[in-house]
């Protein structure tokens, strides 16, 4: 594990941006904060670093799960928000494999 500091959303998303253009598939990426510690908008910079270029990534916190694809490489990527869960076994219910 390691630790980022940032001092604007800009500069998360950059370095989402940067993180997004190092992956390969396939990957995991695990975020784990606070509510408002900025995981969104670190995905939303890697979205755009692995080419998807929804006009908005928003955090899926209603729905749980949001699914976007990549136009150019054909990539898929879900963003899971697990923080309304209450026990790891909910997880199974999501269909998560």
């Amino acid at each position: 594990m390691w630790t980022v500091i940032t001092d604007s959303p800009a500069q998360t998303q950059d370095l989402g941006y940067k993180l997004g253009r190092g992956i390969s598939a396939p990957a995991l990426i695990a975020l784990s904060g606070e509510l408002g510690s900025g995981k969104t908008c670190l995905t939303q910079g890697i979205l755009r670093g692995i080419g998807i270029t929804e006009a908005y990534l928003a955090s899926p916190s209603y729905v749980l799960v949001q699914e976007y694809k990549a136009r150019v490489t054909g990539t898929e990527v879900y963003h899971v928000d697990l923080y309304r869960l209450e026990n790891p076994r909910q997880v199974e219910d999501l269909g998560y494999e």
